[in-house]
Order: structure tokens, then C-alpha cells, then sequence
């Protein structure tokens, strides 16, 4: 509502967070979000009251919600005014919450991945020997400077020809 307390909750919330809907009717988000992080989320709350930013997704925005168990569980937020039965805005606000722990991790994977590649990148740019990567039809993903001056080509002139061309 306009004074920030929780008047509905999906059922969808005890799958996400643990809480019962009726557990969080009455709180305000305030208390269910990181105290470290509510200033950055007041911004934008207080910015959509004032008409100073407009409703929408904030998916680059991610903030944290604690569930039932204590934990501080990673989120994206939706906001659109709440309209009444005369489509004018009541003063509260919708707020549509996106859990996006798998996708953190899933994130911090492939940065792991890309260090690796980096790494192996490094590595084979500083060997003495001819080194390559293909894919399984042996067309040149990447060489490395030695392979080019062993054969005699650019590097860009062997990425994405066949070995068996060279």
C-alpha cells in the first residue's frame, strides 16, 4: 500500500522463501530485505512514489530478501503501480520478485570457465610448439603464434578452416 505495508502475497512465496503468505501480510519490505541493501532499494521505491523513475523491471538490480530459514536468498524486482477499480494509482505498489540464485550460480560457473580459458589461452600463446584448438569436425577454433609461423599463415587466415585444408 502507499505507506509500504504488505497487503497480498503469492502462494509461490513458500517455494521461494519458506514463507507462509500470511506470515509477510502486514511487514513492510523493509524488513525482509538486506539492512546493508535497502537504501539502494529505497532509491528506486521512493523514485516511482515521486514519478521521478518510472515503474518497471529492474533486472540489473539485485538485492536480497531473507526467507523463513535466515538466509539471504538473491532477487530481481518488478514494480508497476497498483490501479484501482478506475485505473487511477492507490499510492501502493505491485512488486514482482525473481528469484535468481540458480542463475548466480550458474554466472560464477562460467566466470570460473572463462579464467580457465584465459589461463589456457596464456599458455599456449607462451609455447615454443605449434598448438591448436578444433572443433570435432577439425575446423580451427583458435591457434597459437607458433602454429601460425610454423605453417606460415595469419592467425585469422587459419580460425575457422578446416585442418585438413591446411
Amino acid at each position: 500500500d502507499a505507506a509500504g505495508v504488505i497487503q497480498w502475497v503469492s502462494p509461490s512465496v513458500r517455494r521461494v522463501l519458506g514463507w507462509a503468505p500470511v506470515d509477510l501480510i502486514g511487514q513492510t519490505f523493509q524488513q525482509i530485505s538486506d539492512p546493508d541493501e535497502w537504501a539502494g532499494y529505497d532509491v528506486v521505491r521512493s523514485g516511482i512514489y515521486h514519478g521521478d523513475l518510472s515503474p518497471g523491471g529492474h533486472d540489473d538490480v539485485v538485492f536480497h530478501v531473507r526467507a523463513r530459514d535466515g538466509r539471504w536468498v538473491p532477487v530481481t524486482s518488478y514494480l508497476a503501480r497498483d490501479l484501482d477499480a478506475d485505473g487511477n494509482w492507490n499510492g501502493g505498489l505491485l512488486v514482482g520478485l525473481r528469484d535468481v540464485s540458480e542463475l548466480r550460480r550458474e554466472q560464477q560457473i562460467a566466470e570460473q570457465e572463462r579464467a580457465k580459458a584465459t589461463r589456457l589461452a596464456l599458455s599456449m600463446d607462451r609455447a615454443a610448439i605449434g598448438m591448436a584448438i578444433t572443433d570435432l569436425a577439425g575446423v580451427f577454433e583458435y591457434v597459437n603464434p607458433a602454429l601460425t609461423k610454423m605453417l606460415g599463415y595469419r592467425q585469422e587466415e587459419l580460425v575457422g578452416r578446416a585442418l585438413r585444408d591446411v
